[in-house]
């Protein structure tokens, strides 16, 4: 996780895999003190900001052993690695992190809802960085409780593509705006983002019910009022696309009652209002075609019910992705890590236990 993610906080590291603070924390250390992992705090100006860990030398070792690879074909060296303390992007990579962690906890908890994948940015940008440069990637598998709709259109189009309800799944593309591009600029990545849409190969077709084939982006802002001006930007574009059916889009941004303001009223983007509970109603789907919804401040959905509504019952956009060449690399692309934990009821310390997707094979890359 810590290479494919680049930075965990001692936070996002309790909230996906452990029952207290306390017993992460024991681990971590024990961890650092074996050079598995390395870390870092951030200086803040008040408080304190939580312990910061990226790969250790010995846990790339251990990584690229198992891979059966060097630490040159791994793309590993210490010092970039420390390096992202440094980064202007830490305080957005983390922000990112802590909104997948959070699923991760949630999925942990419930049998209707699997977080099924999640990639990074970097791994998005060699997969797709020609046509679109999303923030991250993340896929949810939804039981055939979960993913009922009253759609009644769903059903059929399940039916008449051969996958059973259990199979539907939904997906998306993450967008964490801090506030600091010009909102012309974000809306017009709707065009590269329509670009992705026709190149995706179309798996179903439906009369009604929305549009399973389309692209979702989640957009998140740092303020209500940065909001409300994203959506503005957001419905011309759209409107401008050639087919604005293919991009689904819902927004999001901290609770008034939690949103931390700063001068110009439009959030600091610090990470802890970034992290909303996957049951807490703050998704608003975008309307473009009756914005007197928008305006009026439309019903705002959870994670859970965005699934719900979304989710597809066909193969996943990344199976096709994944198809696509990347860009000529000196290191060795791993496969994209189950985002899961093991589970400790069936976790065995004493073998080498590395999920892998299934279906798929490494993707291994000869040095040039």
């Amino acid at each position: 996780m810590l290479h494919e993610h680049q930075v965990l906080t001692s936070t996002d590291v309790h909230t996906m895999a452990f029952p207290s603070a306390r017993s992460a924390r024991q681990r971590l250390l024990e961890l650092h003190d074996w050079d598995i992992v390395d870390r870092f705090q951030p200086l803040l100006r008040s408080g304190s900001a939580p312990m910061h860990y990226v790969l250790g030398a010995a846990g790339a070792a251990v990584l690229a052993a198992e891979e059966g690879i060097s630490l040159r074909e791994l793309g590993y060296r210490r010092d970039d690695v420390l390096a992202i303390a440094h980064r202007h992007t830490l305080a957005h990579t983390i922000a990112i992190n802590g909104q997948f962690t959070h699923l991760i906890a949630a999925s942990r908890h419930s049998t209707a809802a699997r977080l099924a994948a999640w990639w990074s940015e970097q791994r998005c940008n060699r997969h797709i960085g020609d046509l679109v440069r999303p923030d991250a990637y993340g896929r949810i598998h939804l039981t055939a409780h979960a993913a009922h709709t009253p759609h009644a259109a769903h059903g059929a189009v399940a039916a008449a593509s051969g996958t059973s309800a259990s199979e539907q799944s939904f997906e998306w593309f993450l967008e964490l705006d801090f506030g600091t591009e010009s909102l012309p600029r974000l809306a017009a990545k709707l065009d590269s983002y329509s670009h992705l849409a026709a190149a995706l190969p179309t798996r179903t077709v439906t009369t009604s019910g929305g549009n399973p084939d389309a692209v979702t982006i989640l957009i998140w802002l740092p303020g209500r009022r940065r909001e409300a001006h994203a959506r503005e930007h957001l419905t011309h574009a759209l409107r401008g696309l050639d087919q604005p059916h293919q991009i689904r889009i819902a927004t999001a941004s901290p609770s008034p009652s939690t949103e931390q303001l700063d001068g110009n009223g439009t959030g600091d983007g610090h990470a802890p209002s970034t992290v909303p509970a996957q049951d807490e109603h703050i998704w608003q789907p975008l309307d473009s075609l009756h914005p007197a919804r928008q305006a009026a401040g439309e019903h705002r959905s959870s994670m859970s019910e965005l699934a719900r509504r979304w989710a597809a019952p066909r193969a996943s956009f990344h199976e096709f992705i994944e198809s696509i060449p990347t860009r000529t690399s000196r290191t060795v692309q791993l496969e994209a890590p189950d985002p899961l934990p093991p589970d400790p009821a069936t976790f065995n310390p004493a073998v080498t236990h590395r999920v892998r997707w299934p279906s798929s094979t490494p993707v291994r890359r000869t040095p040039t």
